[in-house]
């Protein structure tokens, strides 16, 4: 039974109070354990309805509520498999919230439960720091301080059932915003001034690392992968040319290079690829370009082209990949010149280069086995094999979908000859098993193509709908050449990109068509862009070599 409170507080103080503790917690409710989300609603409804009824919340004794404690704890544990870290210490910290709901014995224990819940709001710049966070956040510590400053106002007598009425929650709000407005100002200038540190002023243990649910592109490809990932609008990065951008044509931003084919997964090399220097001979203009990219948690950095100057704490892979030395876990903005036309000056292929460009498994697709072996016999040139396969793409019927049928043995040839229905994936994967089982090197890149120019700040958006899946082949006289079957087939897909394409593109959902076709849409998403990489320039990018 719980013991009788020795002392009442407010209802509309206390509604108010956990009107702010819920909306502190709802953006975190879709990365917390299930369990953990039931324990916040029940003791928050049992604790609200008990206010609105008695007019005082419910206490708990002391056994039960360190077996609650207990509880909170072994949800975590269970749910993470750690204590420690920003997911688990962020769910601990809310259980224990709602669970200091159930000790309102002194006129204090609301007040650091509003002061928690300020502490707790902060913890979802951890996850997200957009201006529409910023902006709810804002508007959750307008309501915290209201609860507060009712809080802090003299209630009625030990034994009164019921506080005193107090002041009416327009009156709080209205004092409440004034404070909000006092302290604008000293946080802008706190904000400027305060010395910066090179990093963050907290560390994260490895072992969150990797745990949430990160969009982008991936280290492998398999049917379907890109597919999903067009289907999100979220930002990837953002590029600001130093002079005019080259055409939609030219933008291909490579990511990791696909070596391994196990039969129906392209993955990276299982092998170290041979360390030869890199060098290359340029066939137009170095172009000088800013990057700013979006929290991926990998080591992956995005590039147009060959890069010709780049950052000192970056490495470029034998096969063009350019890796930070660290991952990451926030906003990171380099500048970098490539050249989009170029000759890489070593040539040849070395015998494990070559092994590893040829590889294919030893049994599965034997049509398409067949078709490339009749290739090569009859074509002595690979540049030959090349515009074959183009040709067949060309020629037969293929198309441009979404929502290719399921393939779920000898994928290639199902594709190649009977279904013939499908996206970048399928077209890339299918050439580089042509090419490989023609003789002719090939590997699988993935990465974006285009982007969107907008006209308010002349920044090109690239986002996640613009995931993109390309083949190299290797020539002889020539190196490593890019060839995109999408191209082939679906040419507006390259020369307006996949929001120009929807219309021509089968499975697009109704949303993204909507956004394609709506002017205002587009206008509205180029003014929100244009802020949000304001934002970033301004607050997020705010370090101590900008102070």
């Amino acid at each position: 039974m719980s013991p009788t409170p020795t002392i009442h507080f407010r209802r509309s103080a206390l509604m108010m109070l956990l009107a702010a503790l819920f909306l502190v917690t709802a953006p975190h409710v879709p990365r917390l354990p299930p369990m953990l989300i039931l324990f916040g609603l029940a003791v928050g409804g049992w604790w609200g309805v008990q206010v609105s009824r008695h007019g005082h919340p419910p206490l708990l004794n002391t056994p039960l509520r360190l077996l609650l404690i207990a509880t909170i704890y072994l949800i975590v544990l269970f749910r993470y498999g750690y204590l420690m870290g920003r997911d688990a210490g962020v769910a601990i910290l809310l259980g224990l919230m709602f669970l200091k709901l159930m000790e309102f014995r002194e006129r204090r224990d609301p007040i650091l439960a509003a002061i928690l819940g300020y502490f707790l709001a902060i913890t979802n710049f951890l996850y997200d720091q957009t201006p529409v966070m910023a902006l709810y956040l804002l508007f959750v510590t307008l309501l915290l301080t209201a609860a507060l400053t009712a809080l802090s106002r003299p209630g009625g007598a030990p034994e009164m059932r019921i506080a005193a009425p107090g002041p009416p929650p327009r009156e709080t709000l209205r004092i409440a915003s004034r404070l909000t407005l006092q302290a604008l100002p000293v946080a802008l200038v706190l904000f400027v001034l305060f010395p910066r540190v090179p990093g963050p002023l907290w560390a994260l243990p490895d072992d969150a690392v990797g745990r949430s649910a990160f969009t982008g592109v991936g280290n492998s490809m398999e049917p379907g992968s890109i597919t999903q990932l067009t289907q999100s609008y979220r930002v990837a990065f953002r590029v600001r040319f130093h002079g005019d951008p080259p055409p939609r044509q030219q933008l291909y931003w490579r990511g990791p290079v696909l070596w391994h084919f196990d039969g129906r997964v392209w993955n990276l090399p299982t092998l170290p690829l041979p360390a030869t220097p890199i060098s290359a001979r340029g066939f137009s203009d170095p172009i000088t370009m800013t990057i700013t990219m979006e929290p991926n948690r990998e080591r992956r950095l995005f590039v147009l082209g060959f890069p010709v100057d780049r950052p000192p704490w970056t490495r470029l892979q034998p096969d063009l990949q350019l890796l930070s030395t660290k991952a990451m876990h926030t906003l990171i903005r380099y500048e970098i010149s490539a050249v989009t036309r170029f000759r890489l000056s070593e040539n040849g292929l070395g015998p494990r280069t070559r092994a590893m460009a040829l590889q294919l498994p030893r049994d599965g697709n034997p049509q398409a086995r067949q078709l490339a072996k009749r290739w090569r016999r009859d074509l002595l040139e690979p540049e030959q094999i090349v515009e074959t396969a183009l040709r067949h793409f060309r020629s037969n019927d293929f198309s441009y979908t979404l929502r290719p049928p399921a393939m779920l043995q000898d994928d290639i040839d199902l594709f190649l000859f009977t279904h013939r229905r499908g996206f970048c994936e399928h077209y890339a994967g299918a050439f580089t098993f042509l090419m490989r089982a023609a003789g002719v090197p090939a590997r699988v890149v993935i990465g974006y193509q285009g982007g969107d120019l907008n006209p308010y700040n002349r920044n090109v958006t690239i986002r996640q709908s613009d995931a993109h899946a390309w083949v190299e082949v290797h020539l002889p006289h020539r190196g490593w050449v890019r060839i995109d079957p999408t191209g082939a087939i679906a040419p507006n897909r390259i020369n307006r990109g996949f929001m120009g394409n929807v219309q021509q593109t089968a499975g697009v959902s109704p949303l993204l068509q909507l956004r394609a076709d709506s002017p205002l849409l587009r206008q509205i998403r180029n003014t929100w862009d244009a802020l949000d990489a304001r934002w970033n320039d301004w607050v997020i990018d705010y370090d101590h070599l900008r102070q």
